[in-house]
């Protein structure tokens, strides 16, 4: 059920990102563009299935990173180097660089404690390991030195792309309100006005506005060619994201729910027309909350990308580069993390702190745990010492169920 719940958050996210984009390229209503990126993705789950989530994803992953970086090569060269920018974005908000040593302000809660800082910088790059898209494609490795490339090539391709954000992120404000065409026909120098006036003039819901600042940065670079390809990233980034957490629950609902725990014969003797309906039901209700996306969704997401990092990263990373990881340690590991952090984090956000919000962040005077990155510690601590309190597996196994199933070289 966890699992569901997050894939959908996941899926309700993509879809509103492609939205956006289409927003900007093609200026369409809001509400259009959500039906419009609703039906891109089933096109693209209906036709591609597998291939298309396998294949696929690691050009997508690598054509978001390309627009991220050039839209912030693109913000450097407008300001005339990295310092300008830093004297100008300091100039609008001189808290903007406040780190946790220092006694003045922070721009922002994240920032006010060093856990804040190591959960944003660790969890959203350490995390592609463990994304859907990636998770897969251990799945459909050959071989054992495939499966270590993946996990190096996506936290490396991630890391590059979320550097190249976060200058985009950080350059935004100065950029809307000094550029962007709508400061002078609204007369005023907010760039929240900006994001007001495209709300209302596409129906952007107020919640999902303020995702669309990144894409009225890239606006007010006056490149139709930067547009271009920030949108194609985006929207490739957003349909593997979309696909992969699809076909996750696709075999949740389908194999397993259907066909395990009820016993339906149609889903094991059709698993591809059972796996079709259910990737039609799934987008259906995923697209209908993407209208109105509730705050939780944000949460969820969130939590849902900790969460993963915590109960499945130590199996999928060690078990691959750790000859010593054992089946106990990883069924622990999950487990542990699955229930223990879910249950005290989260009901402790909650009826301690006042709001599952405060799962990954709160107040200063609360405790700063954006994404509850400690965790993640752990959870590798722990995987290490049940591997190495239980036994491993005999090589008469591994040569069975591992060696032999590898293709020859």
């Amino acid at each position: 059920m966890p699992t569901t719940i997050w894939g959908i958050a996941y899926i309700v996210l993509s879809i509103i990102g492609t939205a956006l984009f289409l927003v900007a390229i093609l200026k369409l209503n809001f509400t259009i563009a959500i039906v419009l990126s609703a039906l891109i993705i089933y096109v693209y789950i209906y036709y591609g299935g597998m291939v298309a989530t396998t294949y696929s994803t690691a050009f997508q992953g690598i054509a978001m990173t390309v627009a991220s970086l050039m839209a912030a090569a693109y913000i450097i060269a407008h300001f005339g180097g990295i310092n300008v920018l830093t004297e100008a974005v300091s100039s609008a908000n001189p808290a903007s660089f406040n780190m946790p040593y220092t006694s003045a302000k922070t721009a922002h809660a994240l920032m006010a404690s060093w856990t804040g800082v190591i959960g944003f910088f660790f969890v959203w790059h350490f995390g592609f390991s463990v994304m859907p898209y990636t998770v897969v494609r251990f799945f459909t490795t050959q071989d054992i030195k495939s499966a270590r490339r993946s996990v190096f090539w996506a936290v490396a391709i991630g890391g590059l792309m979320y550097c190249g954000l976060i200058i985009i992120g950080t350059g935004a404000r100065v950029l809307i309100e000094g550029t962007h065409p709508l400061m002078q026909t609204k007369g005023s120098n907010n760039a929240m006005v900006v994001l007001k006036a495209l709300r209302e003039s596409y129906g952007i819901g107020s919640i999902t506005v303020l995702d669309y600042s990144m894409i009225t940065a890239v606006e007010s670079q006056h490149s139709s060619f930067l547009l271009a390809v920030v949108a194609a990233g985006g929207i490739a980034i957003a349909m593997a994201t979309a696909s992969g957490w699809t076909m996750v629950l696709n075999v949740i609902l389908g194999r397993d729910i259907m066909g395990k725990v009820f016993g339906s014969k149609w889903a094991e003797d059709k698993p591809a027309q059972v796996t079709r309906l259910m990737t039609t039901i799934v987008l259906l209700v995923c697209m209908f909350v993407a209208f109105k996306p509730p705050a939780l969704i944000i949460d969820i997401s969130g939590f849902a990308f900790v969460l993963l990092l915590s109960a499945i990263g130590p199996p999928l990373v060690l078990g691959i580069w750790w000859d010593r990881a054992t089946t106990a340690a990883a069924a622990m590991a999950t487990i542990i993390s699955m229930s223990v952090s879910t249950t005290f984090s989260g009901l402790y956000a909650k009826y301690s702190l006042g709001s599952y919000h405060y799962f990954f962040l709160s107040g200063t005077e609360k405790i700063v745990t954006p994404h509850q990155v400690y965790w993640v510690c752990i959870s590798f601590i722990l995987f290490i010492v049940v591997s190495l309190l239980t036994s491993h597996k005999e090589d008469e196994v591994v040569q069975e169920y591992a060696v032999e199933l590898r293709p020859e070289q």
